[in-house]
């Protein structure tokens, strides 16, 4: 049963090769079943793009790294993910590139140059709020402003 599973799974990943690359932009040549705004991973070193066009046969990938070194031929693996962001209190205080990823995690992990295709994540996600905001429904809360949803603990706010 679980190998049933594992095949379902591998048969859901898209990939396509690329056909030619013009600067930033990779094309791709045929069906390749993507979709407009879909996060793939570019090549061998899984540079991060989006999709930003579709026609019949043909695929249009903004690559948002650098390409040089690619070549028609490699490999293209879409995510099922439309490109986005995590919005959490992990994200204050940070530092991030254009995707999303800490310039102080990088430098620690790959120094002071961003190198292509560096991977690491993007937020601490353990980290929690100082002090949380909660007010009643319809109070008016100096720190956050109106608020139309109560929450769990009324507002301690004169």
């Amino acid at each position: 049963m679980i190998n049933l599973y594992l095949k379902e799974e591998t048969a859901l990943v898209k990939t396509a090769t690329i056909y030619g690359i013009n600067g930033p932009v990779i094309y791709l040549k045929g069906n390749t079943g993507f979709c407009m705004s879909e996060m793939v991973y570019v090549g061998k070193q899984k540079l991060v793009g989006e999709v930003i066009a579709l026609d019949k046969d043909l695929t249009t990938v903004q690559v948002y790294e650098e390409t040089t070194g690619l070549y028609p031929g490699e490999e293209v693996i879409a995510t099922g993910n439309p490109v986005s962001v995590t919005l959490a209190p992990g994200i204050l205080n940070n530092i991030f590139d254009g995707i999303e990823r800490p310039l102080e995690r990088i430098a620690e992990s790959a120094g002071a140059f961003i190198t292509r295709g560096v991977s690491v994540d993007s937020l601490d996600r353990t980290k929690k709020m100082a002090h949380p905001h909660y007010c009643k429904a319809g109070r008016l809360s100096p720190c956050r402003g109106y608020h139309r949803r109560s929450s769990r603990n009324p507002c301690d706010h004169p």
